[in-house]
């Protein structure tokens, strides 16, 4: 959510988690059909996800591909014990769900996020025309 957030404690949402995921993803697949990345917008995925340095686009994709992953296991992480259902939120401290269980829209966005990695797999795989 954002930083100094108090709503129901401040706690992580799955959808918002799901939504960045989706970010990172599309983000890869747009790297990944470019020859190179302007070096401002470098920085900020750098300062963003901490990916490395100087790094050729397919690198670079491939690293936030790596992101993107780490953000759905973590999600799987607090959702595998519970046999997946995504309540709308997970309890900042311990991890455990919190609010309303069952949110279709937790569902429609890690469902998205898993459709835009698949895209980014897909752009990661085509030759770059420079």
């Amino acid at each position: 959510r954002y930083k100094g957030d108090v709503y129901v404690g401040g706690n992580p949402w799955i959808l918002l988690t799901a939504a960045l995921a989706q970010l990172v993803y599309r983000t890869a697949a747009e790297v990944a059909q470019q020859s190179s990345v302007d070096s401002e917008i470098y920085g900020m995925l750098v300062d963003a996800y901490q990916v490395d340095e100087n790094l050729s686009t397919a690198d670079l994709a491939e690293q936030l591909m790596g992101a993107g992953d780490g953000i759905m296991l973590r999600i799987r992480h607090h959702v595998e014990g519970a046999d997946f259902h995504m309540w709308e939120q997970l309890e900042k401290n311990s991890g455990d769900h919190a609010s309303a269980g069952d949110l279709t829209w937790n569902y429609a966005n890690v469902l998205s996020a898993m459709q835009f990695r698949e895209k980014a797999q897909q752009a990661m795989a085509q030759e770059v025309v420079v």
